[in-house]
């Protein structure tokens, strides 16, 4: 029977599933991305074939890509329940149906919810209630030379020196116990703080379209390529091993995980509530593009520019600096320790081969999409 429509091809696909006639509907979904590649339905029915092959990897892939594309279908919350269910399968192989979470997404909540789930926001935004701003970021994305801007201009660093055992005046071998209390007093006293609840409540309520009071929002993201590799050399560097596992080995294993539910320094930068909500920023800042240029485009917006002067030392912060010399490829090698005694890697190119870009770009499709990465672009 020929059939009509995409709806046509969608049923039989789902009935071709039940039935455990995997090559049927494989077949089938062929020819609907063949029609078209923007349809979160054919990616949720191909994730659900992948489950049935056991291929929890490619599901992983398939979901993301529906979640990108819901809220351009008919009805998008019936994608994200569509999608949440099958996460849940793929982590829950054993469960019965009727043990499935009831998964009914509130839209005009989703942006609190997401505020206050550790488990899918690694990192609350930083909101200035003086100057009106709210500044997002995620975890080896600058982070750390983020807030440490930030707590400077609100005066914040006695507070933060009285957590640790950091003299104002020490050199940056401490720096380290500096950052680590630093990271502490933001997530145990400044989150818990009256000060940030109130400024959180006028945020949302400009955010919901009920206050005039106008409120900026800045996002920072990074390379997805850059951010990872640097994830593994700074993992790699802790571990303080000559001998280790190659990067290629290091991507393979993680694509064969669950990114939203991994160490928060490899989860994706997008999160659902930026697709889900009304939320749009006002600019997104690409750390690579120069971050002091950016903390003074933040102050010089919101008419806060007489404090340009405030600035981080680069240098000190991020471990990840390469050097400008071409070298082998690094993909297959194994850590080695000693090239990294004066902080340099090996440059971001020797790190990377076609494979390697590909399996990156499919494990991180929305910061790809959503900021306007390239495939390929180091």
């Amino acid at each position: 029977m020929k059939m009509k429509s995409a709806r046509d091809i969608i049923l039989a696909v789902t009935r071709f599933a039940n039935d455990g006639n995997l090559e049927q509907a494989s077949n089938l979904i062929n020819t609907l991305w063949e029609r078209d590649k923007t349809n979160a339905e054919i990616y949720i029915l191909s994730a659900k074939i992948a489950i049935t092959a056991d291929l929890a990897a490619n599901a992983h892939t398939l979901l993301n890509k529906a979640e990108i594309l819901a809220p351009q279908s008919s009805d998008p919350k019936a994608v994200i329940t569509a999608i949440e269910d099958l996460r849940y399968t793929i982590s829950h192989p054993n469960a019965r149906k009727e043990d499935y979470p009831s998964v009914q997404p509130t839209y005009e909540s989703d942006y609190e919810a997401w505020l206050r789930d550790d488990a899918s926001l690694p990192i609350r935004p930083l909101l200035d209630g003086e100057a009106n701003y709210a500044v997002f970021f995620n975890p080896h994305c600058a982070n750390t030379t983020i807030a440490n801007w930030y707590f400077k201009r609100l005066n914040l660093i006695d507070p933060i020196l009285l957590l640790s055992n950091v003299s104002k005046h020490e050199n940056s071998s401490v720096i380290s116990e500096y950052n680590s209390a630093m990271h502490k007093f933001r997530r145990t006293v400044y989150y818990e703080s009256e000060y940030y609840r109130e400024n959180e409540r006028r945020y949302l309520t400009y955010v919901h379209g009920y206050s005039d009071e106008r409120w900026y929002s800045y996002k920072f993201v990074r390379n997805p390529y850059r951010r990872l590799l640097g994830v593994y050399l700074l993992h790699m560097r802790e571990n303080d091993t000559s001998y280790g596992v190659t990067f290629r080995e290091f991507v393979s294993a993680l694509s064969k995980e669950n990114l939203l539910k991994i160490d928060m320094h490899m989860r994706p930068q997008f999160y659902s509530f930026e697709s889900l909500t009304k939320q749009s920023f006002s600019r997104v800042l690409k750390i690579e593009e120069g971050i002091d240029n950016h903390l003074r485009t933040i102050l010089r917006e919101t008419g806060h520019a007489k404090n340009d002067e405030i600035s981080i030392d680069l240098e000190t912060r991020n471990f990840t600096q390469y050097n400008p010399s071409s070298v082998r490829c690094m993909a297959d090698t194994n850590f080695l320790g000693e090239i990294f005694a004066e902080r340099k890697a090996p440059n971001v190119q020797s790190f990377y081969d076609d494979h390697l870009l590909e399996m990156v770009f499919e494990m991180y499709p929305n910061d790809f999409a959503a900021y306007n990465y390239r495939f390929g672009q180091l």
